[in-house]
């Protein structure tokens, strides 16, 4: 909790492996894709029509709008980073393969809402609706942007992106860097894009370094078991991604225990909640070896947190 404790523990953690730092790579080679992007390729290529991987963020704007500012803006977003110019184009070998597109321009149509009873009910229902419409990778672009005018001084700006270009912590630096651009200031370039990662990425990962990592995960998961939950119908014979969000609130007063909960264990209220779910997975399965995968940011070096 403080800086000085933090400092000791920094110290005491002794040397961790040593890996390459991550520079700019030759923008004239063919660019491969990171491990991320190629499982989500692998995906698109089983189901074309999925968009199990799209992304959506919206924007309120409730301010007087300049449009031909919020243009630029997106448009200065979009060349900075290489990323959401980027099309995964397989070669002749049917290897993919990212291929970053010049700046050119983005595409934003405004829709007007005025006249509706409730603009932003339905401004957030017809982009729940696009974001229903597949994505081309190899054609692109896989960004598309839609502005929603709720009232003359009202917008609402939305996003819909395929996950091979973004994550959830991207879409927060894309909301700050676009307020920053919609201000008229100037970001700094980046020192290096998501191609030269997935450059890294793969130099790095491979050979001895890609066999002890797996090694690692083989040994942690073996024999691990099959979760067997008791519900009430059979589990389909092909996957449906057919679902819900099921929003509830938790009362103030379990949410401040939930805090004295993990400040005792010393523990974040993550970690908090994800030993609680797995206790109710326990107790309906009868087991108690739980698996469970969560995502993370991913951002562990320095130079990928922008």
């Amino acid at each position: 909790p403080t800086i000085a404790g933090l400092a000791a523990a920094v110290d005491a953690s002794g040397a961790g492996a040593v890996v390459p730092p991550i520079a700019p790579s030759d923008r004239g080679r063919p660019l491969p894709l990171s491990f991320a992007q190629q499982r989500l390729w692998f995906l698109q290529q089983l189901e074309p029509d999925s968009v199990e991987y799209n992304m959506s963020v919206a924007v309120r704007l409730d301010a007087g709008l300049d449009l031909a500012a919020l243009r630029a803006a997106l448009e200065a977003l979009v060349e900075r980073h290489e990323v959401l110019r980027t099309r995964l184009v397989a070669d002749v070998d049917g290897t993919p393969r990212q291929v970053i597109d010049p700046p050119s321009g983005v595409e934003l149509p405004v829709v007007d809402l005025t006249a509706e009873a409730d603009p932003l009910a339905t401004a957030m229902a017809t982009q729940a609706a696009a974001t229903t419409v597949a994505f081309e990778l190899a054609a692109g672009p896989l960004l598309r942007a839609t502005l929603y005018r709720l009232a003359p001084d009202d917008h609402l700006l939305a996003l819909c992106m395929h996950h091979v270009i973004t994550d959830e912590w991207s879409m927060e630096i894309m909301r700050r860097e676009l307020g920053v651009l919609y201000a008229g200031e100037v970001l700094p370039p980046l020192p290096v894009h998501y191609a030269d990662f997935a450059v890294w990425q793969r130099e790095w990962l491979s050979g001895a370094a890609l066999e002890g990592q797996l090694a690692y995960w083989r040994e942690r998961l073996a024999g691990a078991p099959v979760l067997e939950l008791p519900t009430d119908r059979p589990r389909p014979a092909v996957r449906s991604s057919a679902g819900d969000v099921v929003e509830f609130e938790v009362p103030a007063e379990v949410v401040a225990g939930l805090h004295r909960v993990a400040g005792a264990g010393g523990a974040t209220m993550f970690m908090t909640l994800l030993t609680v779910y797995t206790m109710v997975l326990s107790r309906y399965s009868g087991q108690d070896d739980i698996v469970v995968g969560t995502p993370i940011a991913n951002r562990n070096r320095a130079e990928t947190e922008d």
